[in-house]
């Protein structure tokens, strides 16, 4: 009787996982019925850079080299793929988590699985935990690292919320199923060989503490909190000590590298770190400020790094005689030297997020929208330097890590965390928008409107190769007034600039640099020339153009001393 009570119990989560399995296999039937594999760059790279590794063991009846020549001039292959007896205990536990699914289907499952374990901790019903499920592990970024072969990233990451899910438990006093769950998925993690991701996602883990510390103050229960933090700390270093031999060889092996401390530096002592990598190489991958737009609207700055001849869509408006041109021009125009795709957390999951902002009550709100607004500001990197520069300098091992932009895995996870909760409360308190409805309008308003934006007005974030590109689309006749009237006097202007003041700081350190001063002179230009065109402007010219680049120009006398501007501007005159 007791068994069976226990089964009915368990038979809605036995359901979802049914589903999750069947909904995994449907995603991708091709692959498994055909037996196809996908043509990821950095996996196809890893197996040439793996051969040597191979032929060794051939050569030496399965004995493993340490070494290997093909990879920087020379590395150990324990930081290619480690591989301990140590962890094979773990590794055959990932399998059985897996269910031994085929490869490419145990991916989706794992990310689905693990969300759903955390919403159960946080107490939403199966039917709520497996719709968050879905929102998490078919984020569009996540595929998008698969089909770039970043699939230690993923994995990762799939083990990341199944961690949080045990921290929840043990501050909710399980300790016993909290801490196990701690410490078998940080054993997981650290496994799986990414560890930025896991340092990344203790911005998450801390926020949360501190919820429960302020939730602890408030009901005078300090003295349950430490101990239920001791529990966790516990927990997380049995998982830490699981990996210690991959751990402890990455640390000395860190030494020896770009990571380590090194008397030599590419650009200036500026441009050195204390024990870490430069500062130019942190943030050479850094997120533009406006770009942040991505998260709610996907292509803001073009989409991947292809040509723009790949786009159907724009090749449907495109005139046939220029596709030759289409072909050798990028679709993206964003601040990164290249991307695979944007980080998108979906129109509907934003909208979600915001309204969670006013029905979700309580500390973890705040957790998760602190670690929002923090990593999308981390993500920023060399775009906002003062905050960048304050964690490389203080906090320890931030400097370890590159590709700054990879933080936004962070909002990744907050943000649908953050509108599971809120249709949790949806479904609990059914009346929460009938007696108030104003939150959700607000939620609505805010996400959709700013998306009816960027439909009217497509280049209202960027006004450098955006305001151009309309220009010529909408408005041949002054384009073409407007380029035949170019004097070289404008290039020889923002050459000078550069070249004269390039090293005074403000310069250097502005988003803006040349661009500033460029919007400065299209506007000065155009303006000269549209009186005797305004019949050939489009009714969004103006707006979209004129205004927001004269709107930059005078954001120049702000970032530029008069003896630059007045430079750019003496040269300009002289034609």
């Amino acid at each position: 009787m007791k068994d069976k009570a226990v089964f009915k119990k368990a038979l809605p989560d036995l359901l979802v996982l049914v589903a999750f399995i069947v909904i995994s296999f449907v995603y991708f039937s091709t692959a498994v019925m055909d037996g196809r594999k996908l043509s990821q760059h950095d996996s196809l790279a890893a197996i040439g850079q793996g051969q040597e590794s191979r032929e060794y063991m051939e050569q030496n009846d399965g004995e493993r080299t340490r070494w290997q020549n093909s990879m920087f001039g020379g590395m150990p292959t324990y930081q290619i793929g480690p591989s301990y007896n140590s962890t094979k205990p773990i590794d055959a536990a990932k399998q059985a988590y897996q269910l031994f699914l085929p490869n490419y289907v145990y991916l989706v499952f794992i990310m689905m699985l693990g969300f759903y374990i955390l919403m159960r901790a946080l107490k939403a019903n199966y039917l709520v935990s497996a719709l968050g499920a879905i929102i998490w592990a078919f984020s569009s970024y996540f595929f998008i690292i698969i089909a770039a072969g970043h699939l230690w990233k993923f994995i990762t990451l799939a083990y990341i919320p199944p961690t949080i899910a045990g921290m929840i438990l043990i501050y909710r006093r399980k300790y016993w199923t909290g801490a196990f769950l701690v410490m078998v998925f940080v054993a997981f993690q650290l496994s799986s060989n990414h560890i930025q991701m896991s340092y990344y996602f203790m911005i998450v883990m801390i926020a949360i503490a501190l919820a429960y510390l302020v939730e602890a103050i408030k009901k005078k229960q300090l003295g349950v909190y430490a101990k239920s933090t001791g529990v966790l700390i516990i927990a997380g270093l049995i998982g830490v000590t699981a990996n210690i031999s991959s751990l402890y060889h990455t640390y000395e092996y860190s030494k020896e590298t770009m990571r380590g401390k090194s008397e030599l530096s590419h650009h200036g002592a500026e441009n050195k770190t204390d024990a870490g990598l430069e500062r130019d190489y942190i943030t050479a991958w850094s997120y533009g400020v406006g770009e942040t737009f991505t998260l709610l609207v996907p292509n803001t700055k073009g989409g991947a790094s292809v040509p723009l001849a790949q786009n159907h869509i724009a090749m449907k408006k495109a005139r046939p005689e220029y596709r030759e041109l289409y072909s050798q021009i990028g679709q993206y125009w964003g601040d990164q030297p290249g991307t695979s795709g944007p980080v998108y957390a979906g129109a509907l999951v934003m909208m979600l997020f915001v309204l969670g902002l006013f029905i979700v009550k309580g500390p973890m709100k705040w957790a998760l929208l602190g670690a929002t607004i923090l990593s999308i500001m981390l993500s920023w990197g060399k775009n906002f330097m003062g905050l960048t520069d304050f964690f490389i300098d203080y906090v320890p091992m931030y400097n370890k890590f590159r590709t700054v932009s990879s933080i936004l895995v962070v909002a990744e996870f907050t943000i649908p965390l953050l509108a599971a909760l809120a249709v949790k409360e949806m479904v609990l308190k059914p009346q929460i928008l009938r007696d108030n409805m104003r939150p959700l309008f607000y939620s609505v308003g805010l996400t959709a409107g700013v998306a009816l934006l960027f439909s009217f007005f497509p280049c209202a974030d960027d006004l450098n190769a955006m305001s151009f590109a309309l220009l010529c689309s909408t408005c041949p006749e002054i384009t073409e007034v407007f380029i035949n009237s170019i004097h070289g006097a404008e290039i020889i202007a923002v050459y000078v600039v550069i070249s004269r003041h390039g090293d005074f700081p403000s310069f250097r350190r502005s988003p803006y640099h040349e661009a500033t001063i460029f919007d400065g002179l299209v506007f000065f230009r155009l303006a000269a020339i549209l009186p005797c065109h305004t019949h050939s402007a489009s009714p969004f010219f103006l707006p979209t153009i004129l205004i927001p680049n004269l709107c930059r120009a005078g954001l120049a006398l702000r970032v530029f001393p008069p003896s630059i501007l007045s430079t750019a501007l003496c040269a300009v005159s002289a034609e």
